[in-house]
């Protein structure tokens, strides 16, 4: 028994909709992971903020075609954080 075109189309379009639910609600998880990882390493002492070596602090840099982009190193935060030199 084979299924029917409307019955396969119906079942593409709902995990198609599961799809896109879960990415949302992964992206959501990702910008929660990158807020506390930020704060981490703020609260951190052996880390400090250094200004972006891509973009020069700025938080854009020149993509294709000339265009401006974020900075995909620092996300436009226009700093990383660098752990503390310590001499041994």
């Amino acid at each position: 028994m084979t299924k029917k075109f409307e019955e396969v189309q119906d079942e593409l379009k709902s995990l198609i909709t599961k799809r896109d639910k879960a990415i949302v609600e992964a992206n959501k998880y990702q910008k929660e992971i990158e807020s506390k990882t930020k704060a981490f390493y703020e609260l951190n002492p052996d880390y400090i903020k250094g200004e972006c070596p891509t973009c020069m602090g700025t938080g854009i840099v020149q993509g294709e075609d000339e265009k401006k982009v974020v900075c995909p190193i620092c996300r436009g935060d226009c700093f990383i954080f660098l752990k503390v030199f310590k001499e041994k």
